[in-house]
């Protein structure tokens, strides 16, 4: 039930290098008499807007918002709309992506010449985004601490945490990291069939990611942090 949800479709049509190669699985939990619909693309259509010749791009499921379960359920949804595509990416339903985000995160994910990374972190909030290629002192947002939460509403679940820092990698690499982050998740598509978002844990919200980073790390990938921006949450 995002309203913003329309935004992030357009977004990365709009921003991508190559909107042929990019296919979209939406799994919308919503009120079908309050809610906006994510694949209704009337403002823009029909008209010169990229998703307008690709609506047959969007592939999406509807499901009442009282039947949700949680987003580990709504996820796996999401995936099994994943076709023969090579590669995947996982971000929430209000994002926004920056210019040629698609070619940024290849290219950034074949210089690790690892066909089990997966690169994971917080997207940098919007805020960011009008400022994101003017910014000379570029640092990257890197998941590197965990701790047992306290607040009422995660049950004492460890809880993960983010920081800023200068990469260190000489060629300006992804960072190699201990944690993943559900609104940031990127890799080769055999990640989503070999370690599915897992369907029986309906409503876990915290305890989510440290529940899918360790069965990634178990099967075999490496998680890294982006060094480049391409998407803002």
């Amino acid at each position: 039930r995002d309203d913003f949800c329309v935004s992030t479709v357009l977004s990365a049509f709009e921003q991508a290098q190559n909107p042929d190669k990019l296919f979209v699985g939406i799994f919308h939990q919503w009120d079908a008499n309050q809610d906006v619909d994510c694949a209704d693309f009337s403002e823009v259509c029909p008209g010169v807007h990229p998703i307008c010749s690709r609506q047959d791009h969007v592939r999406i499921q509807y499901v009442p918002h009282t039947d949700a379960k949680g987003p580990t359920v709504g996820r796996f949804y999401a995936d099994k709309m994943l076709r023969d595509e090579d590669f995947h990416l996982q971000v929430d339903a209000h994002t926004l992506f920056v210019p040629n985000w698609d070619m940024t995160i290849v290219k950034m994910w074949t210089s690790l010449e690892n066909d089990y990374a997966v690169i994971s972190a917080y997207p940098k909030p919007l805020d960011y985004l009008k400022q994101w290629y003017l910014k000379k002192d570029f640092q990257i947002y890197v998941l590197c601490r965990t701790g047992w939460g306290q607040d009422s509403g995660n049950s004492g679940m460890p809880m993960h945490g983010a920081a800023y820092c200068k990469n260190p990698d000489a060629k300006g690499r992804p960072l190699l990291s201990a944690f993943w982050g559900a609104g940031l998740s990127f890799s080769k598509s055999h990640r989503v069939r070999r370690v599915p978002n897992d369907p029986h844990t309906p409503m876990l919200f915290h305890g989510e990611e440290l529940h899918m980073g360790v069965r990634l790390w178990t099967h075999g990938y490496d998680l890294y942090a982006p060094s480049a921006d391409f998407v803002y949450h």
